[in-house]
């Protein structure tokens, strides 16, 4: 099996963090205790941040949730605005007029005015301020969701990473381990020059391994530094401050459990609240249209007072006003019509929304339920492959195997391992795409 031709593909395979501790086993039955021990990478031990507090820290440094709280904020003081609008409204007046050889005059009034009916206008509007309202928080409950969505997914892209560089270690420590032990077997006269030469070019490979496993870490690393600096005004992350702990096995029942909690919530989202504001508005809309072909009646209650600084003689004035705006031609009902079809619209843009969502999970938990199978499978021809691997190693040590076979055969254990790994990752990344479809619910599982 050509070992340069695995590593290559491991750079395009995506990786799975749950490979972490089946790699831990597998290295620490092949090389010695001590250096197993000291294959470890020193971030194991190292203080770490789960996925909410990343997440906090995203929430913390985004932009656009940020423009989206101050919308929510300008749409209630709208609300109060339009809420205010029924309240009476009093009104003082007076002034002071003097003309040549004439005395001061003074006039002054106090009235208050109200509107009496307006056939719904005043609740119309309203409504519309409150579907406003609906609406910004609905788009502050999408930014949050979708940064919800986008942090778990370079969580577990970087996770995934860090394990892969971790097996990539161990392996590459494998590797000199052969090397150091065949050189002085070669020293002695116990083997020949080709397997030193053979084993000086793995361990080529294998450090080849460890650097390109290194920077597709960095590059995630790095979009996560990004995600997490999200504005001038706050200082961008750095490595030292950003140490993922990593993402937990979870167990054939925990995944079947999930897969289950996950299938049994109705269909919901910030988007399907935010397009159910939107119909809401129109609605309000068509209610203001049918209130305008009624009149408004409003009054007027004052009094009023005139004199020369004398006492005044104030007079009590009342008057009651009416309006009413005759229809011209069809204007009004193709508005209504528009504002119809509008409503249509969004009607269908919600049931395609759940459908949409509806499908994708369906399909995920298919994924799901099948990788789960496919990796109880992979595992056992892991097992299988190891002992195997095992009793190849003896049997080189012992003078009954070629270096190729043995080369061969843990190229094949690695290959699986690889299969295993591609087959985690999947599993995490149709599991994310199941929370998805509802909002972001159940996605701390997985974490």
């Amino acid at each position: 099996m050509d070992w340069l031709g695995n590593l290559k593909c491991m750079r395009l395979l995506p990786h799975a963090p749950a490979v972490r501790g089946a790699a831990a086993l597998f290295f620490a039955l092949l090389l010695p205790a001590d250096l197993a021990q000291a294959a470890q990478p020193a971030s194991a031990a190292a203080a770490v941040d789960d996925f909410q507090t990343v997440f906090q820290k995203v929430r913390a440094s985004s932009l656009a949730l940020r423009r989206s709280k101050e919308l929510f904020l300008s749409a209630e003081a709208g609300q109060s605005s339009v809420k205010a609008q029924k309240d009476p409204t009093l009104q003082f007046s007076g002034t002071v007029s003097a003309q040549l050889f004439s005395p001061l005059r003074q006039q002054h009034g106090l009235s208050v005015s109200s509107t009496l009916w307006d056939f719904g206008r005043q609740a119309a509007a309203e409504m519309r301020a409150a579907a406003q309202v609906l609406s910004a928080e609905a788009q502050i409950s999408e930014n949050e969701e979708q940064l919800k969505i986008r942090t778990a997914r370079f969580y577990a892209a970087v996770c995934s990473a860090e394990a892969v560089l971790d097996i990539a270690r161990a392996q590459l420590a494998s590797a000199e381990q052969k090397l150091r032990t065949v050189t002085a077997g070669y020293k002695r006269g116990e083997r020949p020059q080709s397997d030193v030469v053979r084993l000086r070019v793995e361990v080529g490979r294998a450090q080849l391994f460890v650097r390109r496993s290194a920077d597709e870490r960095q590059w995630l690393h790095s979009q996560l530094f990004l995600t997490l600096s999200g504005s001038s005004g706050t200082a961008p992350a750095t490595e030292q401050n950003l140490n993922l702990k990593p993402m937990p096995e979870l167990t054939a029942a925990q995944w079947r459990q999930f897969i289950n909690s996950a299938s049994a919530d109705p269909i919901e989202s910030a988007a399907i609240a935010k397009q159910r504001a939107a119909k809401i508005s129109l609605e309000s809309e068509l209610d203001a249209l049918g209130a305008e072909e009624k009149p408004v009646v409003s009054g007027t209650a004052g009094i009023q007072g005139n004199g020369n600084f004398v006492p005044l003689k104030p007079q009590l004035q009342v008057q009651v006003g009416l309006q009413y705006s005759l229809p011209l031609g069809e204007l009004r009902e193709q508005k209504r019509q528009s504002l119809l079809a509008k409503v249509r619209e969004v009607l269908l843009g919600i049931e395609d929304e759940i459908k949409l969502r509806s499908d994708r999970r369906s399909q995920s938990r298919l994924r799901m339920e099948g990788i789960l199978g496919q990796i109880e499978l992979q595992k056992e021809q892991v097992g299988s492959l190891l002992e195997f691997q095992k009793l190849v190693r003896s049997r080189y040590f012992a003078g009954r195997a070629s270096l190729l076979e043995l080369s061969n055969t843990e190229d094949e254990l690695f290959a699986n391992r690889l299969e295993l790994t591609r087959l985690q990752t999947a599993l995490q990344s149709a599991a994310i795409d199941t929370a998805e479809t509802t909002g972001g619910k159940h996605l701390e599982k997985i974490f």
